[in-house]
């Protein structure tokens, strides 16, 4: 999804679901996924609604999550199903996000899109 002030005029409905299913990925692009945090010990469930391959980036330490019972390390890539998901945070998380897993790593983008 692009980033645009043209979103502002959907309900608020439709943009809190964007916030909460899609992520800032590199300059104005949004990616599907999830931000996460928890203490140690918490459990929590999210919903996908985008399958496919996804990636964990903790924001600031390389800390781990569990999700659906599989320990997922900082920056690795898993396949995911849409639908419930149970995440296990063994350790205090923070930030972090899960998102679709492409080829460029988040960041500023190289280039500006507007001129």
């Amino acid at each position: 999804m692009l980033h645009s002030f043209r979103l502002n005029q959907f309900p608020v409905e439709v943009r809190r679901f964007w916030a909460d299913n899609y992520q800032p990925y590199r300059g104005s692009v949004f990616v599907a996924g999830r931000k996460l945090k928890g203490r140690s010990g918490e459990r929590t469930e999210i919903e996908l609604v985008v399958p496919g391959r996804y990636r964990w980036l903790p924001i600031g330490d390389p800390i781990p999550v569990v999700i659906g019972g599989r320990l997922i390390a900082a920056g690795e890539v898993v396949s995911l199903e849409s639908g419930i998901l149970e995440i296990e945070f063994e350790v205090d998380v923070p930030a972090g996000l899960l998102v679709l897993a492409l080829k460029d790593l988040p960041g500023p983008a190289s280039a500006a899109f507007y001129r």
